[in-house]
This record gives C-alpha cells, sequence and structure tokens, in this order.
C-alpha cells in the first residue's frame, strides 16, 4: 500500500531501525513471540483467523509512533488477524464480516495511548497487511 507523501516501510525494515533500542533482531519477532500479548482482555474471534495478511507493512508515521510507545505491531496484527478489531462501529464490523466471505478489505481501528488511533487494513487481495495512522490514509 502506497500512503500519499509516505513511503511503505516494511515490518523488518522498520525493526531493524529499531534493534538498537530493543536489542532484538528483527528475525526474533514472530507472531507468537510473547512480547505480542496484548495488554488487556480481548475478544477473540478465532474461527475468523482464516484470512491472509499478506505482506506486512508499516508507515513511516506508524512505526515512529508504536516505537515511541514502545508497543509491538505484531500485538496488533495479531489481535486484527484473530478478529479482534478493536473500536470499530456495528457497521464495520458487518463489512469485516461480509468482507471475510466475499474477500473485501478488513479494518481494525485501537487507541493506543496518548490520544492516537492506529489503524491496520488487509488489503482486499489480501496481499498486504498495513498497520498505518489515520492521517496517513
Amino acid at each position: 500500500m502506497r500512503v500519499s507523501g509516505s513511503h511503505e516501510v516494511s515490518f523488518a525494515d522498520a525493526l531493524r531501525a529499531n534493534r538498537d533500542a530493543s536489542n532484538t533482531s528483527p528475525e526474533q519477532l514472530t507472531m507468537t513471540d510473547p512480547r505480542c500479548t496484548p495488554t488487556s482482555p480481548v475478544k477473540l474471534r478465532s474461527n475468523l483467523s482464516q484470512f491472509a495478511l499478506g505482506q506486512l507493512l508499516t508507515t513511516p508515521g506508524a512505526a515512529d509512533l508504536l516505537n515511541e510507545l514502545d508497543l509491538s505491531p505484531f500485538e496488533f496484527v495479531n489481535r486484527h488477524w484473530h478478529g479482534d478489531w478493536g473500536d470499530i462501529d456495528a457497521e464495520d464490523v458487518q463489512a469485516n464480516l461480509a468482507a471475510l466471505k466475499y474477500g473485501n478489505r478488513i479494518l481494525s481501528a485501537y487507541d493506543i495511548g496518548a490520544g492516537q488511533k492506529l489503524w491496520v487494513i488487509t488489503e482486499a487481495d489480501r496481499s498486504a497487511t498495513t498497520l498505518l495512522l489515520p492521517e496517513e490514509y
């Protein structure tokens, strides 16, 4: 996904850039990494984790904010993939459920603190899942 006014940044690139701060190499981070567990209870729709995420991407703004707040991008990707779509309204929940059946885009929105929201979007063709800030859409 190309975001207006910015460049695509892969998770590996973002993690590589932040490696010194976290003392963790990108190769060590996986979806099963214990640091990727949500900090609060979440409602998971485990039967919904049946869609491909595609290439995992983050925009520069999202990568910077996650780093600043010391949050793992994989926490939000994992929640998104398991059907915990965060703070979306009933209409968006229905759109996501239809997207699972008909192949449209899937959107999650999470309050991540500091008055900020993080969006996670999986493209309709399932080629990519991108973490971005709403203003970067």
